[in-house]
């Protein structure tokens, strides 16, 4: 798999796999080794203030390889009882392998369906058993941006997801940003 480099704009860059299936067949697997990161990881963190390891669903290798590089970790979560549990099982591994820096973001708030199944955010918060990092309410915008090929803030600015996730990373630089459900 090749890496693709994009700008995101503002001095924010990404690294990512390609994830198109045509050249994934036509490129050879590379094994990953966890001994070649190690020593990598040191050069990252002098280059880059922020590095982002998305970590696949679940608790399988590719959690724990990025758990294993990370010093803060955001549990990003939807408000559903089967999501809940899964964030509080990822929280309960992080704290067993020592991690301590970690938030919660619940992704894909939906107002209507919270009050139907009574439910709130600090529900989500006490099952999980972790701070709250931020709330981003369901947008349709989020799926738009994606299929058009475009980020987020670009694509709308000033639409309830892009406002969400401008305030989670201003709070992830430590500043003070309300968290709402608006």
């Amino acid at each position: 798999m090749a890496p693709k480099k994009g700008g995101l704009g503002r001095g924010i860059n990404s690294l990512l796999s390609d994830n198109s299936l045509e050249e994934n067949m036509s490129s050879q697997a590379v094994k990953l080794n966890i001994l070649d990161i190690e020593p990598n990881k040191e050069q990252a963190r002098k280059q880059f203030d922020y590095i982002f390891l998305d970590a696949p669903a679940g608790v399988d290798a590719g959690f724990r390889l990025a758990a294993k590089f990370a010093d803060r970790f955001l549990v990003v979560t939807g408000a559903g009882p089967a999501a809940v549990r899964d964030a509080a099982r990822v929280s309960d591994l992080l704290e067993l392998m020592g991690k301590r820096n970690i938030r919660l973001i619940v992704n894909r708030v939906d107002r209507d369906m919270l009050s139907t199944i009574r439910m709130t955010v600090d529900d989500v918060m006490d099952s999980a058993g972790l701070p709250l990092m931020g709330i981003v309410l369901e947008d349709p915008n989020v799926t738009l941006a994606a299929a058009f090929g475009q980020p987020l803030l670009q694509y709308s600015r000033r639409r309830p997801a892009a406002k969400a996730f401008r305030k989670i990373a201003n709070r992830l630089q430590g500043f003070h940003e309300p968290i709402t459900l608006r």
